[in-house]
């Protein structure tokens, strides 16, 4: 652990694993393709060049922009931000299609997603032949490859196909197509951690083509299914900023950073100060806030009600800013938040009291137990915190008796 990490958090001696976890992670964000499938997200051209922007200043390695099928806006965008050449790599999402590839192409992305669907359903559905996917899959990725592309093969609801047939796929189209990385792509975000180590410990044997991570947070598992994964050696994770994607969304780019940062002692070069100012630039143009409670960037990280809790926070406090980081995860200021707020509530105590007094320049003589007291009866009274203006009325008229 290097001595900046040491300023900043107190990691758990039960997180000190035998050997590192990893010792390289790609970050591949999904918040301008992914993202914009979170119903109702709309991204502008000009949007998504500005998230583009805040992402590679973020420094994230690669961004999946958009699927070029969809729309001229959609092209347009990706051409925008390929112009800009800011430094993460760019993907496009294609179908299995040469027209899809000369798209994309034409675009100026570095890579192509080539997106397979072939469990049992699929197929059905489409009226589809395992072979007949087999071969329009390695048609176009070895297009794709012979036109300079780096290509993934994303194997969509891979946690719910038979792992026979995953191999069968992946080695046909790595030996007759062209395949740089497969994406396990949990689509409905069915598998668990645990599953997330049985089936990489699965294929794994007799696959041996790079991985890249991609689950959904249906259960709020997205996180951990993609540490699980990192752990048995994915180098490369699909993440959206804000956890914005289909349904629930997608593994919180946020979380996977902070957890890998502070729980695992790993520095992922990310600009850690830039993860508020990213998540706040996202739900700004979503539209998508997060609640308070949200891991990471919540605004409840920096928030302090509990009379316990901010006795000890002043405390430690008083004895320097370095004491601090023993009564938080880690100081809201490493993502870019402020400092920690202690606000007035119907749990606050004397300490609540006592710091919001010097910080609104208010004096009350002796009558701390009073004002206790008429501050939790007004939160109670209103189910929430009080505004310094009404604390500042509650301080007036206690002065007055």
């Amino acid at each position: 652990m290097n001595s900046d990490k040491k300023k900043r958090w107190i990691n758990s001696h039960y997180n000190v694993l035998e050997q590192p976890l990893t010792d390289s992670v790609e970050f591949h964000d999904l918040t301008l393709r992914d993202g914009e499938q979170h119903a109702g997200v709309v991204f502008r051209k000009d949007e998504k060049v500005e998230i583009a922007r805040a992402l590679a200043e973020l420094g994230v390695h690669n961004i999946e922009v958009a699927m070029p099928i969809v729309s001229k806006e959609d092209r347009d965008a990706i051409k925008a931000i390929a112009r800009l050449k800011l430094g993460p790599k760019l993907r496009a999402v294609c179908r299995a299609r040469q027209e899809d590839i000369d798209y994309a192409l034409d675009c100026g992305v570095d890579s192509v997603q080539v997106s397979v669907a072939a469990t049992d359903q699929y197929l059905k559905t489409f009226g589809w032949s395992l072979d007949d996917v087999i071969e329009m899959v390695s048609t176009a990725s070895k297009y794709a490859g012979d036109n300079g592309l780096e290509v993934t093969l994303a194997i969509m609801d891979v946690s719910r196909m038979q792992t026979e047939r995953f191999l069968e796929i992946a080695n046909r189209v790595d030996k007759s197509g062209h395949v740089d990385t497969i994406t396990l792509m949990d689509t409905f975000g069915l598998i668990s951690p645990h599953g997330v180590i049985n089936m990489i410990n699965k294929v794994q044997k007799e696959c041996h083509i790079p991985f890249e991570a991609h689950f959904h947070n249906d259960f709020g598992l997205g996180t951990a299914c993609t540490i699980a994964a990192i752990g048995l050696g994915v180098k490369h994770v699909q993440v959206s900023v804000n956890g914005l994607g289909e349904r629930i969304g997608n593994t919180p780019l946020e979380e996977v950073v902070m957890a890998l940062e502070v729980l695992y002692d790993y520095s992922t070069g990310l600009n850690l100060s830039k993860i508020n100012q990213v998540s706040e630039l996202v739900q700004k143009l979503s539209g998508v806030k997060m609640p308070s409670c949200k891991p990471i960037v919540g605004e409840n990280l920096r928030v302090i009600e509990s009379g316990l809790v901010a006795t000890e926070y002043m405390t430690m406090l008083e004895k320097g800013e370095e004491w601090v980081k023993h009564v938080v995860p880690f100081m809201p200021t490493v993502i870019g938040k402020k400092e920690p707020e202690i606000v007035l509530g119907k749990l606050s105590g004397i300490s609540n009291i006592e710091w919001n007094l010097s910080r609104l320049n208010l004096f009350v003589d002796e009558k701390h137990k009073d004002l206790h007291e008429k501050v939790q009866e007004k939160a109670t009274e209103k189910h929430g915190l009080l505004t310094d203006q009404e604390f500042e009325e509650i301080v007036k008229n206690i002065v007055k008796q």
